[in-house]
């Protein structure tokens, strides 16, 4: 019989600016900074006869390969989002107990004047209120400003926020502003009662 020649496709992970690109080795061949295949995918041939180049496996293997790789990127950005997320809900929170506590002798002439306990807590959950959605509203502008023409230039679509999880951490974020300000508030309160 015939013999099947192996075509050969490399794999390039950098030189393009693009993650992992697929083409055939001349077509990619000026245009690459390194002259080392990082994989290659082949067809025909055989194991035995390719296990010099290195690891061998069949397209299943391969493409479990990738499938880890990508779970655990995703594994990645989502720990790296939860911990740079919890630091800035710490400094926010941070912030507005802070600036509570520094408004103690106003909350106490607002007590000596008459205004009852009540009126000064609903008078600062509706101030955290406005400051939490403003929050929300300028963050939403400034990460679609950047999403946007990043997304439509990478994969020429706008980029998808589940509704449901958009919603539950603008609900959490205004419920975090909301105890962080009525929550000092109403010790400090205590205190000058």
């Amino acid at each position: 019989g015939t013999k099947v020649r192996p075509e050969v496709v490399a794999v390039y992970g950098r030189g393009l600016g693009l993650a992992t690109v697929t083409m055939d080795r001349a077509s990619l061949a000026g245009h690459v900074t390194s002259g080392f295949d990082s994989t290659l995918l082949v067809s025909g041939g055989s194991a035995k006869s390719l296990t010099a180049l290195g690891q061998v496996t069949d397209a299943t293997g391969y493409a479990t390969e990738k499938s880890l790789d990508a779970e655990l990127g995703a594994w990645m950005n989502n720990t790296m989002a939860s911990v740079l997320g919890g630091f800035a809900a710490v400094a926010a929170v941070n912030t507005l107990v802070m600036t509570v506590l520094d408004r103690r002798r106003e909350l106490g002439v607002l007590r000596l004047v008459g205004t009852t306990r009540r009126q000064v807590l609903t008078m600062l959950g509706w101030e955290s209120l406005l400051v939490s959605a403003a929050g929300l509203v300028i963050g939403s502008a400034i990460a679609a400003a950047t999403l946007i023409p990043m997304m439509r230039g990478v994969t020429g679509q706008a980029p998808y926020a589940p509704p449901l999880l958009y919603g539950s951490f603008a609900v959490a974020g205004v419920g975090l502003a909301l105890l962080a300000v009525t929550l000092p508030a109403a010790a400090a309160l205590r205190r000058r009662t």
